[in-house]
């Protein structure tokens, strides 16, 4: 299975924090990790892999040699993977593929502190939310060229929203707000984040 998710065009992947006892230490109780590696396209495998500890190794260990698209968190764990400190000329790193659903909540958050900038971006959340909840007993090419018609000019509205927030043309609104930091990070990575769900069929 491993062999397949590392040939898919983007794989997602996780880790969920989970107590774990070891029977070798006095049943000793540590915090490990699950790890999950989600394969794509036509790749439908899914890896579940606990470790005890919460180091990026299994991480490194999974991908390694894995050139395509990496969709994650931005757990600090991932970093390595994407600008390593010695590149190896023979396998480039992966492409950086951010979570739409962090992107999401950091727009959530900021509705605490800036709540009519926030909420520009959560209505566009919700303009796509609409599109998703539509029915699912359409084909894979109607669902496809749905999201490529309805949902692409939105997450282009996104981008430009992102692009006049981060960059104001009035001074008096370059203090660090929420929601330009949440548009700053977000931005600079990969458009893939929000544009590949518009291009898959499920």
């Amino acid at each position: 299975m491993k062999s397949e998710i590392l040939q898919s065009y983007c794989v997602n992947t996780d880790a969920t924090p989970a107590p774990c006892r070891l029977p070798k230490e006095k049943n000793r109780i540590v915090k490990g990790n699950m790890y999950v590696t989600i394969g794509g396209g036509e790749r439908f495998y899914d890896v579940f892999d606990f470790h005890v500890n919460q180091s990026a190794k299994p991480i490194y260990e999974f991908l390694k040699g894995y050139s395509g698209v990496v969709q994650c968190d931005a757990h600090g764990n991932y970093d390595a993977l994407f600008a390593p400190k010695i590149p190896d000329p023979n396998h480039p790193p992966p492409a950086e593929c951010g979570c739409n659903a962090h992107c999401r909540r950091g727009f959530d958050d900021a509705q605490k502190t800036e709540p009519q900038r926030a909420q520009r971006f959560m209505d566009i959340y919700r303009e796509l939310y609409r599109i998703e909840s539509q029915p699912h007993d359409d084909s894979p090419d109607d669902r496809l060229a749905r999201r490529q018609s309805d949902s692409v000019p939105i997450l282009d509205s996104f981008f430009a929203l992102c692009r006049v927030l981060e960059r104001p043309d009035d001074p008096s609104e370059k203090s660090a707000r929420t929601s330009v930091r949440v548009c700053a990070c977000e931005r600079n990575r990969p458009a893939i984040l929000l544009r590949r769900r518009p291009t898959e069929h499920r």
